[in-house]
């Protein structure tokens, strides 16, 4: 793992425009003539002028590598790569990310074709790209044949491509430099706000939902817990570094669950330069078992409200589920538990035990809750950070 002891504040407020038509739209006064990539990788030279790329086609690609929509297309778009080799095309992902956040990415991940580096933002501007993922097409001529999204392009479209034919794709409403089209209706656009900075504090109050996280401090460990949807001390790695607290805002409206969980995922993996990785592994861990169901100790309490307390040597819930028991558990003895009890509803419990030792918390399942525990090794699903 690449060391590093401070994260820089990652602010990424990226405007997204969705403004969307099936009707297709007249040729734009954009060429890739137009614009010059400042930085290649991939390539056989790092700069490349428009004019080296006469008479070829070119598929631009706008995308970012915490952007779970733009890496989900990579396959596809390798895939035509492939098809087109020995084909006069050129296939070029642009990013506005710098060259040690994308080589760290393509290690884990394989783009075909060039990637272009855009740090100053030039060739987004030049295009008015405000949405990503986002697909360009050029004709060998360098005319700009369509603007659309990179599952909008087979075979036959990139065929068509290199005949100057039309395209017949759907199309996004263009709104190139120069040649600026109104909007169909007058909402505001959506927004992706990715903020990320270390914090000194050591507490924080959170607000969050599908695709929207808010912590004034979280630790590393709890974010990519959130991120993998595992249990925190399901994830492995460096201590000092997942103890890390962060401050967090990230809102990505519009999105699935899914996709905001790896948009927080390839944030943090960029931010630190580091891998996140999912692994079963063999672990000791704690097994809890409720052969007798629901006991005194543990009373099923159906409040609408949730409340916890815990002071040294006790903690306290009230219309709690049981993961929040187990939570509690880890966070006193530091070791893996499972739950296997098989209660699915809200209950109240209060455990106590030895300071001391904090292993006594277990003795007190079984004293106080009527729950039984057991020592195994299992072969578990975990997170390791490397």
């Amino acid at each position: 793992m690449k060391q590093t002891k401070h994260l820089s504040a990652i602010i990424l407020t990226i405007s997204l425009l969705f403004s969307f038509s099936c009707k297709k739209q007249s040729q734009s006064e954009g060429r890739f003539s137009d614009i010059q990539i400042e930085q290649y990788l991939q390539a056989p030279d790092e700069n490349y002028s428009p004019e080296d790329l006469k008479g070829q086609a070119v598929l631009l690609e706008f995308w970012a590598t915490w952007c779970a929509p733009c890496v989900a297309k990579i396959p596809h778009l390798n895939q035509l790569a492939e098809q087109f080799e020995d084909k006069p095309i050129k296939f070029i992902s642009v990013t506005t990310e710098k060259e040690d956040v994308v080589e760290h990415f393509l290690k884990r991940n394989k783009i075909q074709g060039w990637i272009g580096l855009d740090t100053n933002r030039s060739v987004f501007e030049a295009f008015d790209v405000k949405t990503i993922p986002k697909t360009l097409l050029f004709y060998p001529d360098g005319e700009l044949a369509a603007v659309t999204r990179a599952n909008e392009v087979t075979k036959d479209v990139l065929n068509r491509l290199l005949e100057h034919e039309p395209l017949n794709v759907e199309e996004e409403v263009r709104t190139m430099s120069g040649s600026k089209q109104k909007k169909d209706d007058d909402e505001d656009p959506a927004f992706y706000r990715i903020n990320i900075d270390t914090t000194d504090g050591e507490f924080g109050t959170g607000r969050f939902g599908k695709t929207r996280l808010e912590y004034d401090a979280i630790s590393i460990r709890d974010y990519i817990a959130r991120a993998c949807e595992i249990p925190s001390f399901r994830v492995f790695g460096q201590d000092t570094l997942l103890s890390q607290n962060l401050e967090v805002d990230i809102q990505t409206p519009g999105l699935e669950e899914n996709e905001f969980n790896q948009i927080l995922k390839n944030s943090i993996e960029n931010a630190l330069q580091i891998e996140v990785k999912r692994e079963v592994q063999p672990k000791e861990v704690y097994v809890i078992r409720s052969p007798n169901g629901v006991t005194k100790g543990l009373r099923k309490d159906d409040a609408k409200i949730s409340h916890f307390s815990y002071d040294e040597g006790v903690f306290a819930a009230s219309s709690a589920p049981i993961n929040k028991l187990v939570k509690r558990i880890h966070d006193v003895t530091n070791e893996i538990i499972i739950d296997e009890t098989g209660l699915n509803e809200k209950y109240s419990w209060t455990v106590k035990y030895d300071t001391t030792n904090k292993m006594s918390v277990l003795d007190s399942l079984e004293s106080n809750l009527g729950l039984n525990v057991e020592k195994e090794t299992r072969e578990i699903e975990v997170i390791q950070v490397e």
